[in-house]
């Protein structure tokens, strides 16, 4: 599996949920408040992984001894590399119960912002997603709005065979 910072964001499923995972930035440790998928596609740049077998043969004997088998049906299968992309908002561990609840609905803002750029490019959608949580957390009164990271990563892993 590939992590990064990378954002493009497709139509998909949208998940949200609440995590801790302490982090250190700038020597504040912080953790993720929210996180919620924005999107999910084929890399349109890594080639699909194939397979092929025999689904069926059939055998005999030969004349002069021995045995052969031949296959009269094969199958082949393929699989391709699936991008995820996922909306983080990371904050101090020390937050109340009610900025969580603040972070939370911005956060479901923010998320649905990013997920309506539909551009290969990281940029637009995590600007996108931390414009409006920021317009958010001062419209909902949020403490220590600077405290707050919005970014949008991204990981990669192979879909199921099919």
């Amino acid at each position: 599996m590939v992590r990064s910072t990378f954002a493009v964001v497709a139509a998909g499923a949208i998940l949200g949920s609440v995590l801790a995972l302490p982090t250190q930035a700038g020597g504040i440790e912080t953790k993720s408040l929210w996180e919620q998928q924005v999107g999910q596609w084929g890399d349109a740049r890594t080639a699909p992984e194939t397979r092929t077998r025999c689904k069926s043969s059939f055998d005999g004997a030969w004349p002069w001894g021995g045995k052969w088998k031949a296959c009269k049906q094969w199958e082949t299968n393929a699989r391709v590399m699936e991008v995820y992309a996922t909306l983080i908002v990371r904050g101090p561990k020390d937050i109340s119960k009610a900025d969580k609840k603040l972070v939370e609905r911005c956060g479901q803002l923010a998320s649905a912002s990013a997920s309506q750029v539909d551009q290969p490019d990281p940029a637009p959608a995590q600007a996108a997603a931390r414009t409006t949580f920021q317009t958010c957390a001062g419209n909902v009164s949020l403490t220590g709005t600077d405290r707050f990271t919005v970014s949008v990563e991204t990981r990669s892993a192979w879909s199921k065979w099919h």
